[in-house]
């Protein structure tokens, strides 16, 4: 059925009954099947989202990879609002369990949906509570957000002035290059600050010469990392 795709949608009932099978595999693949269905699975919307809450990581992650491709197909439609809120709600909350593919996946389908501004600073402290004490999960979330740049970029110029963050916001912007330009002034904030740990300060140099916008406050910023004492900034100047 997923690889028939909207063909399939006159089986939406049968497959919202498969996804209460007893075998996760069964409800995995229902998840999977519906969410193929895009815009013309919304009415299972309620049903997918109550699978999120599952122990079941597989399970979850196709839930989340469903709602995912729901909210891209119906590209922010104002159907069924309270159904879309209590999925955003629901994303939320799987989002802060430990599992590095579910954290993935999840933030992928939350970049896709409209968030209300309260579920937006739920997600960007969830985020910060992520980069200060679950490494684990920073490089595939990183990974999300270096392909969503539109959708990161609001995020990181906030995470950029948290110190926890600003280390792999960095990072990020070296992936995204000149994506990343309007990062710019606060690098070279970061790339000059003898306040600010070393490997930061590095990371913000490489990530100044990855955007490649050669601004005064570029040239002056790498200038004057270039005469600086702390020879790792010299060097990588």
């Amino acid at each position: 059925l997923s690889k028939q795709g909207k063909k399939s949608v006159t089986a939406l009932e049968e497959l919202q009954i498969a996804m209460e099978d007893k075998s996760s595999l069964v409800r995995s693949h229902a998840l999977r099947a519906t969410g193929k269905l895009g815009n013309d699975a919304i009415s299972a919307l309620s049903s997918i989202t109550h699978k999120l809450a599952e122990k079941n990581a597989d399970v979850a992650i196709q839930a989340a990879v469903a709602i995912q491709s729901i909210a891209a197909d119906t590209k922010h439609s104002q159907r069924n609002p309270e159904a879309w809120k209590t999925a955003n709600e629901a994303l939320l909350e799987a989002f802060r369990r430990p599992d590095p593919r579910l954290k993935k996946v999840v933030l992928n389908a939350l970049l896709e949906c409209n968030l209300s501004q309260s579920q937006e600073a739920a997600l960007q402290e969830s985020l910060k509570n992520t980069f200060e004490s679950d490494p684990e999960c920073v490089l595939p979330i990183l990974s999300i957000l270096a392909e969503k740049p539109e959708s990161a970029l609001p995020l990181l110029s906030k995470f950029i002035h948290e110190p926890a963050a600003r280390y792999w916001v960095a990072v990020l912007a070296v992936e995204m290059a000149q994506t990343a330009e309007p990062l710019l002034e606060e690098l070279c904030e970061i790339a000059t600050s003898t306040n600010t740990p070393t490997l930061e300060r590095f990371q913000a140099v490489l990530a100044i010469s990855a955007i490649g916008k050669a601004t005064e406050e570029s040239i002056n910023a790498l200038k004057s990392c270039a005469a600086a004492t702390n020879k790792h900034i010299r060097a990588v100047a």
